[in-house]
């Protein structure tokens, strides 16, 4: 699903890491629909050292986590920036402390009920969508 969420809001570049599954992939091939083909993708081994790669690229790096400073993700500004990387944690653990490190800010999606976590590629399309939103397909969005 990351793939095809990814090819209609107009990402640049997918970067996959961890456990996550990577093309070929039957499951991917079934909720992509073609996007696994269309979309750039890259396998990294270390999402701190991508991450590092990102910055000295010239992208901002957005992570999507809950923190004592982070902020909603409705009042970002994200026409302010020309490059920017969205990083998204593990379904279970979130992202990595080393890596939250590494981020220019940190966002969070405004969330009301009791649960304060959700699902990453959900986490990941309501994200791109008020990116989106925003800045149109306007800027190098990875």
């Amino acid at each position: 699903m990351a793939f095809r969420i990814c090819e209609i809001m107009g990402v640049q570049q997918l970067y996959l890491t961890g456990d996550c599954p990577t093309p070929p992939n039957k499951n991917i091939r079934k909720t992509a629909r073609t996007a696994d083909k269309t979309v750039d993708f890259t396998v990294v081994a270390s999402t701190k050292e991508a991450v590092q790669t990102l910055k000295r690229e010239g992208y901002t790096i957005l992570g999507i986590e809950i923190t004592d400073e982070s902020q909603s993700l409705h009042n970002f500004d994200f026409k302010a920036h020309q490059k920017i990387a969205l990083i998204l944690g593990a379904e279970r653990f979130g992202i990595a402390t080393d890596v939250l490190q590494e981020v220019d800010f940190c966002i969070h999606i405004p969330m009301f009920g009791k649960i304060t976590s959700m699902n990453v590629v959900m986490a990941m399309s309501i994200s791109l969508y008020e990116a989106t939103k925003q800045i149109g397909n306007q800027t190098n969005l990875i």
